[in-house]
């Protein structure tokens, strides 16, 4: 049930919706502080060289969230939704009767803190078109309830009777606070949903409910609870069963709002205190974030409490950490500055935007040095902050009844967010991609260079090698960043290592063969995927021809052939030149993209290996005095092909005996 305290807050509100005309409901405060929101204020104040500019109307906004196409979707706490397209400082309201839900009305509970309250877009929208919301529900009982909607064509109108419903959570007592409301899908794919605790602390300690929980869903009606979520959770006895297997972390108040950092999945839930302290916690699985043990930093020490990295006093600026000077009583919104577009200076990038309704103010914390620091003031009742794809910010203010873009209002030279990398190494035949983040004012052009000369076409964000080859070994690769604000930047460099695909551990050796012969060659070889072998001989000179079991033609007149000539082991066989005794075979080894070539192994012909048994012995003088007596090639008495003739000038002579002698004396071929 809802304190002393909670109970006279609301009463100073309905006071001051009286006054206002306007029913103000303390949405963002989980109604635990003792402060009201902030009245309206004319524009807030900004730093130095940052502006803002109302783009729309939301009455009683909630939350707002942008669709992948980069419409701007604005949630209103009783029920409709509005839609603006656009960009910059000219936005367009598409909803047909200013309403995404016109012809298929959804209907809530909007009774104190209830109504439509979350959204988030599927991963995969493009094509599916899934859009899920998070509101209460008034049947069979009043009770919070995530559904998915399908979106028209143009996103501007929710298609009838779309609505699947994902879960129905835990009904609701008569108290109307507590009930978070904010939706985010997980870099891992899972739809997160922060549930408060319905005024009653006890519930965030307890697993027989989802209240006081953050959940961790499938986007899938048939299958919404993942196999993988916690079981157990520090200080609570046993593990949930049935629906609450969707509890994913416990031990919160109103985790009204929170937010996934794109890239590093990185999650920072804001949840709303009750007397004393308002909250910043790092989301995680099985987490218990102590409610109602404890709030912010107290009582500390308590064992298995996750504590928060950020907690904000209500009156003591002195006791706010990490970094001390600031009070507020209703923590909201929340966005990491991680664009598309980055158009803020390089010291906002990444940092994280959270803003207090109650002290109606933005701050924002960086994480590499662990400090908060001013960024906004009068901002009137922020209750939710959104990094556009255009690298500006924007909050939605209830108390001012509008979207308000802030943005960086003067030239900003371009900058590097992240460099390429110093090094990639690939195989030979494979893809790398050297890319950078940059930010600046306007728009960004971009010009990579390959060893400091310019690529053509390359001018986007990353440039990718394809079937890079060994030629592209030790390449340096940069970019140019420009947007006509000087200097223009210019990237550090980032090497090219390109490692073969195909080695040869064993190179073929030198072979002899004799007339009507063949001589053996073979080789080694290693690399990735399926190797091939194609065996080549020189055929004229800097000709290299494949070989086949087929005759192939040689330039001097000869033919040469071979076994297995696709295989690492193969045997030639010459039908030689007339005087041409020397060859020269080599193997090509490739894996269908890139090659390795052997080294040239010469082939020698011996001539006076005339029975072919590898030495120059007596049978083989025989041979040749069988032609030396006949002299003339021409002869009919001359052995076919006439054998003798070693020098092939057509005569058995003594030019011929010499060759002989000397292979006779040697035993084999010199």
């Amino acid at each position: 049930m809802p304190t002393a305290i909670e109970s006279a807050v609301r009463s100073v509100h309905a006071a001051l919706s009286d006054l206002r005309g306007t029913r103000v409901v303390r949405l963002a405060a989980g109604l635990g502080a003792a402060a009201s929101l902030a009245a309206p204020a004319l524009a807030a104040t900004l730093p130095a060289n940052f502006a803002e500019t109302k783009i729309g109307t939301a009455n009683s906004g909630t939350a707002m969230q942008f669709s992948p196409d980069g419409k701007l979707y604005v949630l209103e706490q009783a029920g409709t939704m509005k839609v603006f397209s656009g960009g910059g400082v000219t936005w367009t309201q598409i909803a047909p009767s200013g309403n995404f839900f016109t012809g298929s009305t959804l209907t809530v509970s909007s009774a104190g803190e209830r109504g439509l309250l979350g959204i988030a877009f599927d991963p995969d929208y493009a094509n599916n078109r899934f859009l899920y919301c998070y509101y209460t529900a008034t049947t069979p009982a009043v009770h919070n309830r995530i559904s998915r909607f399908t979106a028209n064509a143009d996103g501007s109108q929710v298609v009838a009777g779309s609505e699947v419903t994902l879960m129905d959570l835990d009904n609701l007592s008569s108290a109307t606070n507590h009930n978070g409301g904010a939706i985010h899908f997980g870099t891992d794919g899972k739809l997160y949903v922060a549930v408060g605790e319905n005024a009653n602390g006890a519930n965030s300690q307890s697993l027989a409910n989802r209240l006081g929980k953050m959940l961790r869903l499938n986007p899938n009606p048939a299958n919404p609870i993942p196999s993988d979520n916690p079981t157990s959770f520090p200080n609570i006895a046993g593990s949930p069963s049935g629906n609450n297997r969707a509890i994913w972390a416990v031990g919160l108040r109103n985790p009204y709002t929170f937010a996934i950092q794109p890239g590093t999945g990185r999650m920072y839930i804001n949840d709303v205190g009750e007397g004393t302290w308002e909250e910043v916690n790092l989301g995680a699985a099985g987490a218990n974030y102590g409610w109602r043990t404890a709030e912010g930093p107290s009582p500390a020490g308590l064992a298995g409490m996750t504590y928060p990295f950020i907690a904000y006093h209500h009156s003591n600026s002195t006791l706010t950490f990490p970094t001390p000077g600031y009070t507020g009583n209703v923590i909201s919104g929340g966005t990491f500055y991680n664009a598309a577009n980055y158009t803020f200076p390089l010291e906002y990038v990444g940092d994280y935007f959270f803003g207090d309704a109650g002290g109606s103010w933005i701050r924002r914390y960086d994480h590499a040095t662990s400090t908060v620091t001013t960024f906004a003031t009068g901002t009137g009742s922020a209750v939710d902050f959104k990094t556009g794809p255009d690298g500006s910010l924007y909050y939605l203010s209830r108390s001012n009844a509008g979207v308000y873009r802030v943005r960086y209002a003067t030239t900003l030279a371009p900058y590097f967010i992240t460099q390429p990398a110093t090094t990639l190494n690939i195989n030979e035949c494979g893809t790398a991609t050297f890319s950078v983040v940059a930010g600046g004012a306007s728009t960004l052009s971009y010009q990579w260079q390959k060893n400091t000369v310019d690529i053509p076409g390359a001018t986007g964000p990353s440039y990718t090698v394809l079937s890079a080859s060994l030629d592209d070994d030790g390449a340096a690769y940069r970019v140019i960043v420009s947007n006509g604000n000087a200097p223009d930047a210019i990237s550090n460099v980032g090497t090219l290592t390109v490692q073969p695909i195909a080695s040869i551990s064993e190179q073929p050796e030198a072979a002899t063969t004799c007339p009507g012969g063949s001589a053996e060659f073979s080789l080694a070889a290693s690399g990735i995927g399926q190797l091939s072998y194609q065996w080549q001989i020189l055929t004229a000179p800097n000709t290299w021809t494949a070989l086949s079991e087929q005759p192939v033609a040689l330039a001097c007149g000869g033919t040469a052939s071979a076994t297995s000539p696709t295989e690492p082991t193969t045997n030639i066989s010459l039908v030689a030149c007339t005087g041409v005794d020397q060859y020269a075979v080599r193997c090509i080894v490739t894996n269908g993209c890139a090659e390795v070539i052997s080294d040239p192994a010469p082939l020698a012909l011996c001539r006076a290996d005339f029975n072919c048994d590898s030495v120059v012995e007596d049978a083989d003088f025989a041979v040749f005095a069988s032609g030396y007596d006949t002299l003339d090639c021409a002869e009919p008495a001359m052995p076919a092909g006439c054998p003798s003739d070693l020098n092939g000038d057509g005569m058995v002579d003594d030019a011929d005996f010499v060759l002989f002698v000397v292979a006779y004396n040697a035993l084999v071929c010199p």
